[in-house]
């Protein structure tokens, strides 16, 4: 640990810290490095007591960066609790996408908007055949509600962001907008758990 990895409470043992050090030399390990918040453990947030550290990190030797040259470690942004976790990504993911079929989403259905699409489009294929009117509605509700998952995977994103940037800010207003983004957060997530448990299935 460093001195820079560390904000507010008392200086950290110097005989710990150079120990620390010495055993990563020794050792021949480097630093991964990070993306995301400098600090991964806090403590008595908004208060005068109020303390970040860097506790966790991603450590290499040569032989295991010539195994994964391409790993990164990043800071993932949470809302219940002091500790933010490490998220190890060795390599990155290549899309390979699905056939194309329609899936019909249960969290549209706390939208208020899904009962009219239902219903103007059932309205919009009077006339036709039961196969045809349902496959219509199915795309309209494809058009209207696959707009919206991802939607919410840009707000949640847009969230975590927030959150980011406005965990070490220590004045009033600063810890009022962190609470604010936390908030929508959480009710960010309860529509993804409702997402992710029919895909569960």
């Amino acid at each position: 640990m460093f001195d820079h990895e560390k904000c507010g409470g008392t200086p950290q043992p110097r005989g710990l810290m150079e120990g620390f050090r010495n055993v990563v030399n020794e050792c021949a390990l480097t630093d991964l490095g990070f993306s995301g918040n400098e600090f991964t453990w806090e403590r008595s947030r908004g208060t005068p007591n109020w303390m970040q550290i860097r506790l966790d990190r991603g450590l290499e030797n040569s032989a295991w960066q010539r195994l994964f040259p391409r790993a990164e470690v990043k800071v993932l942004e949470v809302s219940t609790s002091d500790h933010l976790p490490l998220f190890l990504e060795l390599n990155q993911m290549v899309y390979v996408p699905d056939i194309k079929r329609f899936r019909f989403e249960n969290c549209w259905v706390r939208e208020d908007q899904c009962s009219k699409i239902v219903k103007d489009s059932w309205i919009e294929a009077d006339g036709w055949n039961i196969m045809k009117k349902m496959e219509y509605v199915s795309l309209k509700l494809e058009e209207w509600g696959g707009g919206l998952v991802q939607e919410l995977r840009n707000q949640i994103k847009k969230c975590r962001t927030n959150m980011q940037r406005l965990r070490s800010r220590r004045e009033r207003y600063g810890i009022q907008q962190y609470e604010e983004a936390r908030d929508l957060y959480l009710k960010l997530l309860e529509k993804q758990e409702v997402y992710w448990k029919q895909r569960s299935k």
